[in-house]
């Protein structure tokens, strides 16, 4: 299934498996979620984005069938 989204996509992080198996489950997406903040601190400060509206989705990903 496609996931459609509008607007210009500024950042995007995957917890795959493997990160979950390194990090735990929950530093996995702690992980994640501190880069994404990262990012926003970096554009939200940027000229022209004072009226910008932020989305955060989080998508569920299902494995390929063999």
């Amino acid at each position: 299934m496609r996931t459609i989204i509008p607007g210009l996509k500024s950042g995007h992080r995957m917890i795959t498996p493997t990160c979950r198996e390194n990090r735990t489950d929950k530093g996995a997406w702690i992980t994640a979620a501190v880069e994404l903040e990262a990012l926003y601190d970096k554009y939200v400060r940027s000229e022209g984005n004072e009226n910008v509206t932020w989305h955060l989705v989080l998508v569920r990903d299902e494995p390929k069938q063999q």
